[in-house]
Order: C-alpha cells, then structure tokens, then sequence
C-alpha cells in the first residue's frame, strides 16, 4: 500500500501546481520492515527509532537500517534517549535522558547521518500531562553542551519542541547561534523568520 500513498501524495501536490522537488522523510520508525518498505516507495530519508531497545539492539538495528537505505541513496536519523509520549507507534510514559557517554559509539558503529536525542521534551499525541500546579521535567542542556562537545559540528535532532516554552525555544537558539555566528556564517535575521513560522504550523 505504501507506493500508493507516496505516489497520491506526489500527484496531490503536483495537481495544485507546485513544481518544486519532494522529499519524504518517514518519522519514528520502529521496524526494519517498516523502514525498508518507505525506502523501497521512494522516501528521500527515514528514521529509525530504536530507543525502545537496549542500547546494544539499538545499534544493531539501527546499523542494519544504515547499511541499507545507504545502498539506496537514503539517509538516516538514529535516537538514542527515550521521549515521553507517543508518536508513530513509539511511546513511552517517561523520559530517559540521553547519555552522552554513549553518543561516540553508537555514531561510529550505525553509521548514522543525525542522531535525535532526549534533554527532557514530550512529543505526539500525548504531550506531558501535569497535575495542577506541576512543571514540566527540566530540560537538560547541560547533555546537549556535553554531545554537542563529544560530537563537535555533527547533526543533533531535538524532537518535541511543542511541549517546551517558545520563550525558552528561542533563548536557547539565540544562544547557540551567538556561539556558532562564525562558523555557520548565517545572519540570524534569516533565521528568525523561519524559526516563528516553525511555531505557527507545529
């Protein structure tokens, strides 16, 4: 079924007049099977989601997903960390950070293009659920400064942003450009309109 649906989503866009290139990028995907049929239907990348496995099964999944969508062309985002919620059929009811003393080996043994990774934010269906006058578990930055140190200029991927404070969404970008200015070489003028319109549509 799933050619189907790649090819009457592509014919949708095309028959409302837009000519611009497409890519397809399958979300939390929690199979090989899974992963292996988007590919197989033309997904431009895929992620695998194998934090619900122990760290050593997590690696070699993900790595025999690498191994494969490389062969055809395709890049893939790898997790390590668990997020609270439920997305794409992958769900857990708490969040178990990242540990960033486990990034190194897990990039260099799957292989992956990005890795997302858990600071603390809730994504999917079901965002955190607080009882009156609860907060929301902190937000660990601290691991990101860590990864982002271990893994210097390598693609990190923060999901569940919609559960985290626009305020502190953008302090914390405005930070991280104001360390990367010279690297990236971006004026965040440019930026900031994107970064907005990422709020207004998610």
């Amino acid at each position: 079924m799933m050619p189907y649906m790649v090819e009457g989503a592509v014919a949708m866009v095309r028959r409302m007049g837009s000519t611009i290139p497409i890519a397809l990028h399958l979300d939390h995907g929690n199979s090989f099977e899974l992963v292996q049929d988007c590919i197989d239907s033309g997904f431009s990348s895929v992620m695998i989601d194998g934090s619900h496995h122990c760290f050593k099964d997590n690696i070699k999944l993900t790595a025999k997903v690498v191994e494969y969508a490389y062969s055809k062309g395709v890049t893939v985002e790898g997790e390590l960390g668990v997020l609270a919620g439920v997305e794409d059929e992958v769900s857990s009811k708490v969040s178990h950070y990242t540990r960033p003393e486990e990034v190194e080996e897990f990039v260099s043994k799957t292989g992956v293009d990005s890795l997302a990774i858990s600071i603390g934010t809730s994504h999917g269906a079901h965002k955190f659920k607080l009882l009156p006058g609860e907060e929301p578990p902190s937000l660990r930055f601290d691991i990101l400064e860590e990864i982002e140190r271990l893994l210097p200029g390598y693609p990190i991927v923060l999901h569940g942003a919609s559960s985290v404070s626009p305020s502190i969404v953008m302090r914390t970008f405005l930070s991280l450009m104001a360390r990367r200015y010279e690297y990236i070489r971006i004026r965040i003028r440019r930026i900031f309109p994107g970064v907005t319109l990422g709020w207004t549509l998610f």
